[in-house]
């Protein structure tokens, strides 16, 4: 992944993650050596850009904002926001679209998707739609379990992927596999208590 940000006073910004992690380099032109401005080992730089002159590059790490300068460390960017008085704490929406990977439960009775991100439940017969996870995540891959009371999925947070159960029946969440190494593409044994994976996408 090599995305060329800026090309202007004679130098080139890139972000590279050939070695596993998205990072920052500049590199002076013609033929400057390669100078990273990065080094993160986790989650990595995400959505870089770049004023309109090159002197400053803002960036996602960790779900949080960062600003770098030529000469500085990447920088925090605080951002803080007065709310309004809330005085409704539920909404209800009607949506006709916007909604994917819809899977049917084994029993028929139940239809889980993803909308937003989040994954969702709704009966077979329609109605009130309730969301199951509410993370900064996200979800795709559902898998239902042959007795319709549990759903694995694959959650991306940041750089990482992992695999989560959510089980209906009790309301609650809990991770399958959540590794450094990404986890994905859960299957349920026919008995519904083994659930296969990949990892790394080969194994």
């Amino acid at each position: 992944d090599l995305h060329r940000l800026i090309r202007r006073q004679r130098q080139m910004c890139i972000r590279d993650s050939a070695s596993g992690c998205p990072n920052l380099w500049r590199r002076r032109l013609p033929d400057g050596e390669p100078e990273q401005i990065t080094d993160y080992d986790s989650t990595g730089v995400y959505f870089p850009t770049a004023n309109a002159d090159g002197s400053m590059i803002v960036f996602e790490h960790d779900f949080q904002l960062y600003s770098w300068q030529p000469g500085r460390e990447p920088e925090r960017i605080e951002i803080q926001a007065v709310t309004d008085t809330k005085y409704n704490e539920s909404r209800v929406e009607k949506l006709s679209s916007g909604g994917s990977d819809f899977k049917v439960s084994p029993d028929g009775k139940k239809i889980a998707f993803i909308l937003r991100g989040d994954v969702w439940l709704i009966p077979e017969e329609g109605g009130m739609a309730r969301r199951l996870t509410n993370s900064s995540g996200e979800h795709w891959g559902i898998e239902w379990a042959p007795d319709s009371e549990k759903i694995a999925y694959t959650r991306r947070t940041g750089g990482d992927l992992d695999i989560f159960v959510n089980d209906i029946a009790e309301g609650r969440e809990y991770a399958l596999a959540a590794t450094e190494r990404p986890e994905g593409v859960p299957r349920w044994s026919p008995d519904g208590e083994l659930i296969a994976y990949c990892v790394d996408d080969k194994e």
